[in-house]
């Protein structure tokens, strides 16, 4: 979904609470972050900005401290760009704000991904808007004769002929083996959409 909808024109937004606002219940947590998202959205619309694509993850779990119970907070966003760093951290208000531009490596948002859908060793709420591209897996292309296929992975392949076979795309990682049994050839390439 990162690799699909956002660019490194976009931001990671890591939003904490201070002290003097930590929520009472996860109500309150849900309740923040949307109008944190509704606030970023008036920004957006004040600037005649297109509509805010957002992923959101809520991680939580609770501790207790003098047997008083708190529930300790981090979210992690990704939003698409065009406001500027400070605006996005000021409009939290509620602790620190830390927005940063995306930085894509060969796959992509990829490691981002995996941080942010960590488990938490607690609860994890996950929000999304609704104007997301959904991409579809490819799972066979049929782009390779069995003859092509045995020689890429005999030679591992050449990276330039990979990539030709897919104009628009990145080419990430391949990797290709023969089934010692079966004599079948496997190719496992992850691609990723150039986005315009």
């Amino acid at each position: 979904m990162l690799n699909a909808n956002f660019t490194s024109n976009d931001l990671a937004v890591h939003l904490t609470y201070d002290n003097d606002n930590l929520p009472e219940s996860v109500d309150q947590v849900k309740k923040d972050i949307a109008n944190y998202i509704r606030r970023i959205k008036r920004q957006r619309k004040k600037l005649g900005l297109p509509a805010l694509k957002y992923i959101a993850v809520i991680e939580f779990k609770e501790k207790s401290e003098d047997k008083r119970k708190s529930i300790r907070v981090h979210q992690h966003l990704v939003i698409s760009g065009g406001l500027d760093r400070d605006m996005v951290e000021n409009l939290w208000g509620k602790g620190i704000a830390n927005a940063d531009r995306l930085k894509a490596n060969e796959v992509g948002f990829k490691e981002l991904a995996n941080y942010v859908s960590k488990n938490p060793r607690g609860d994890k709420r996950w929000m999304q808007s609704k104007n997301l591209h959904h991409p579809e897996a490819n799972i066979n292309d049929y782009r390779f004769s069995n003859k092509k296929a045995l020689n890429i992975s005999r030679n591992q392949g050449d990276k330039a002929e990979i990539s030709g076979l897919y104009p628009g795309y990145i080419l990430s990682r391949y990797e290709s083996t023969v089934n010692d049994k079966t004599g079948c050839t496997y190719i496992y390439i992850i691609l990723r959409k150039l986005i315009i």
